[in-house]
């Protein structure tokens, strides 16, 4: 089976550090892959590599048999759709015109939104909850609001694969679940979904597997129960985590609560 997305011997180095080192990952066309690691590991750098934003120092990164860095931005923005941590918008747009923003690559270069399209983009702005907040200018939203927002932009998109920088990270429980849902419909039609995820207990719930990155390198990538579990967790934490289970043997990865200090 040929891979939605494939890198090569990837590696990426910024002033002469390297940030990413000899990575070999693939991802098959509907499947959810969570990329997970402390701060500074390189996940978004990983992600903006694969999404052909950064050009590797060595290696390929293949999107559908293709070099992605070898696309021209529009071609690209209709093969990958790539959402940063915070995601900004330059004009005084609405949520709706925001997520309409979406549809560019596949309009002309004057081309403007018709009322299918932003028929779709108000669909997602439904699924996501945010329906309401359609004619509100993205600046008078809460952070969970427009990361709604932004998530809805990205899905109305239409592309086969979408790299996403934490989305959920301003989130409540319940956007939390809207959003992981809904990129787990898409990829239920063949969309690859890789995402960098803060809260690795939601792993297990939502994703096929984990990409577990420390220090550039790729430590675990397997089953997202399995890497929880595996001891590559304190290979990249330390001793400031805690594995356990819940009570249906679903692995839990938490900080670990010091005793008092001594000073």
């Amino acid at each position: 089976m040929t891979a939605l997305l494939r890198t090569r011997g990837l590696e990426v180095t910024v002033g002469g550090r390297r940030l990413l080192g000899s990575l070999d990952l693939t991802v098959q066309a509907g499947e959810c892959v969570a990329v997970i690691g402390p701060n500074g590991a390189g996940k978004s750098t990983l992600l903006r590599t694969l999404a052909g934003l950064c050009r590797p120092g060595g290696g390929a990164v293949e999107v559908s048999g293709r070099d992605v860095h070898g696309l021209d931005p529009r071609r690209r923005s209709r093969e990958v759709a790539f959402l940063s941590q915070q995601p900004e918008v330059p004009f005084p747009f609405t949520a709706l015109e925001t997520v309409l923003l979406g549809r560019s690559p596949h309009l002309g270069l004057f081309g403007m939104p018709g009322a299918g399209e932003e028929a779709r983009g108000r669909a997602w702005l439904e699924r996501l909850e945010a329906g309401h907040l359609a004619e509100v200018p993205l600046q008078r939203l809460s952070g969970g609001e427009r990361q709604r927002v932004h998530v809805a932009r990205v899905l109305v998109q239409d592309t086969g694969l979408l790299l996403l920088d934490e989305p959920t990270s301003a989130q409540d429980f319940r956007g939390t679940s809207l959003i992981l849902e809904a990129l787990r419909d898409r990829a239920s039609s063949g969309v690859g979904v890789v995402m960098a995820l803060h809260d690795l207990n939601l792993a297990p719930r939502f994703f096929d597997r984990a990409w577990l990155v420390a220090d550039g390198a790729l430590l675990a990538d397997g089953d997202p129960s399995e890497v929880l579990a595996s001891p590559a967790v304190r290979c990249a934490w330390g001793d400031g985590v805690e594995q356990s289970t819940l009570g249906d043997g679903t692995p839990v990865v938490l900080p670990r609560r010091r005793g008092p200090s001594s000073t």
